[in-house]
This record gives C-alpha cells, sequence and structure tokens, in this order.
C-alpha cells in the first residue's frame, strides 16, 4: 500500500473542485442587511457533514449568513467566517462570529464541519479532523463559500479572517497547511482557538507571505493543556523565519473554552487593533 504525505493528499483534491458547479443548489433565501439567513444546500451538492455522520441524521447542510446593519452594496466588507468544535452542528453557530464581529462593517457566516468518515474506535470518537479529511473538506467550502461569494459579491478578501474553536481550529489549520487556493484567495487573518496548532506548517510558503494568525491557548494546568502550550510556543518561535504574522496569546484560567472576553479579543485583532499583549512561556530546560 502506498502512504501519501499530507501534501500529496492536500492536492489530489483539485480536479474535483475544477468540475463541481453550483447546478445543484436549492434556492437562496434572500439576504437582508441586519438579519440572519440560513442557506440550504441540496443533499446531493455535498458531502455528508461531520453533524451527519455523528447523529445519524440526514438534514440539509446549511450555511449561516448575516450582512451587517451598514450594509451597502457598493461598498466591500470583510467576511468572518466561523467554525464551532466537536461535530459543527447543522449550520455552525452564527452567534459566535457575531459576538466576534459585531453587527456593523463585517458580513458573517458559520459553517458546518466535514470528514471523510468517522472511525468511533479512534479518540474522541473519530471526530477530529485530519489531513486525510482535505479533499472532503475543500470540496464542501468550495461549494458553500463559492455561494457566498456569488450572492455578495462586494467581499473585502484582504481583511477577512477565519475563526475556528476546537474541531474548527484544526480544520483552518489544515485548510492552510494545504494551502487550499480558495482560503488563501479570501482570507488572510486567521485565528485557532484551543487547538490546531500541530497542524500548522507550511507556513513558510511565498503564498501566506501577507497573512496574519492569532492563537488562542488556555492556560489552566495539565499534561495534555501543557502539550497544546508548548506545540502554540513551538509555532511562535519558528514565527522569526517565515513573513507571516504570529500573535500567541494565553487565556488566563480557561481549559478547552471559549470565553466572552476572548471573543471581544478576536474582534479586535480582526480589525487590526493590535493592541494584544503577548504573554509567553518559559523554554523547557
Amino acid at each position: 500500500m502506498t502512504v501519501k504525505t499530507p501534501y500529496e493528499q492536500c492536492w489530489i483534491v483539485l480536479p474535483l473542485i475544477i468540475v463541481f458547479s453550483f447546478s445543484a443548489f436549492l434556492p437562496a433565501q434572500g439576504l437582508v442587511p441586519g438579519q440572519i439567513s440560513e442557506i440550504e444546500f441540496a443533499k446531493d451538492s455535498l458531502p455528508k457533514s461531520l453533524y451527519n455522520m455523528v447523529s445519524g441524521d440526514n438534514v440539509p447542510s446549511c450555511m449561516t449568513v448575516r450582512l451587517p446593519d451598514d450594509y451597502q452594496s457598493d461598498k466591500k466588507y470583510p467576511l468572518l467566517v466561523y467554525l464551532r468544535g466537536r461535530d459543527g452542528g447543522r449550520n455552525g453557530n452564527i452567534d459566535v462570529a457575531h459576538e466576534i464581529a459585531g453587527s456593523e462593517g463585517w458580513v458573517i457566516a458559520s459553517l458546518p464541519l466535514f470528514k471523510k468518515s468517522v472511525d468511533k474506535e479512534e479518540m474522541y470518537g473519530g471526530i477530529i479532523v485530519s489531513f486525510d479529511d482535505y479533499p472532503v473538506i475543500s470540496k464542501a467550502y468550495s461549494t458553500m463559500l463559492g455561494k457566498l461569494f456569488e450572492l455578495v459579491p462586494n467581499i473585502d478578501s484582504d481583511n477577512s479572517a477565519m475563526v475556528g474553536f476546537s474541531n474548527g481550529a484544526y480544520t483552518i489549520a489544515m485548510l492552510v497547511s494545504c494551502q487550499d487556493e480558495l482560503v488563501l484567495k479570501h482570507f488572510k487573518n486567521f485565528v485557532l482557538v484551543d487547538s490546531g496548532y500541530w497542524y500548522l506548517n507550511g507556513l513558510h510558503k511565498k503564498a501566506l507571505d501577507k497573512s496574519r494568525f492569532l492563537l488562542l491557548v488556555g492556560d489552566r494546568k495539565s499534561p495534555e493543556r501543557d502539550i497544546l502550550i508548548r506545540q502554540a510556543q513551538m509555532i511562535l518561535d519558528s514565527s522569526k523565519f517565515v513573513k507571516a504574522g504570529i500573535t500567541l496569546r494565553f487565556m488566563k484560567d480557561t481549559g478547552h473554552q471559549f470565553p466572552d472576553r476572548y471573543k471581544q479579543l478576536v474582534g479586535k485583532w480582526i480589525r487590526g487593533e493590535d493592541t494584544i499583549k503577548l504573554k509567553t512561556v518559559k523554554k523547557q530546560t
């Protein structure tokens, strides 16, 4: 048996993206500034979502979208995409995206998570996203985000952001490491909350020269958390060798959570309000 490297696994999806079309979409609901809209996709237009795999349901996957209160079609707005943890839910969690970005100035969206398959004998019941899931995830997000860009063409890609917590952070790190064309074209700011750091590689690539990364990790003491802290610190240490900007922030007295005060901090960071004070961990001796 031939075992493909993560990068080899990443690139086998490209032919799939090229031939996939929007012909299978259900009619999208109208997008109204200040209102949350669900865009539902026909079942045969997307791979099976992680939510459906875990829950046993067979419901259509949804992308949840909100235009800002101050939306005007002749102005550009950055896009915030939020990916939640665990199984991702049927339609993500638009409320967290709203908490981060606020009601004005940003288009926000939340998407479900995807995997090739779930092996319940694996750690955490097999729900953790990994590199061999890339072809499935890339195809799904190419479809969903492609539809969003079609509906809202005035997106400011230079300032758009992706934020992920837990399994959502694994997903973002994997997409970045696989140099996903759509993601790197439309997003320059990435936030990984309490997971995903050890998936983050390839930061030396030219495509990431103008990208920024914020790594948030809870500092509550535990053997598993100490590993997370070391992983995040290693990414920060490596930043001296790459052009991509890396910021590391430790969430005080926090375990595997995304507290409200740090959602507000992320909101400031994605707006370029770089007032975050860095806090480092002493290197092991």
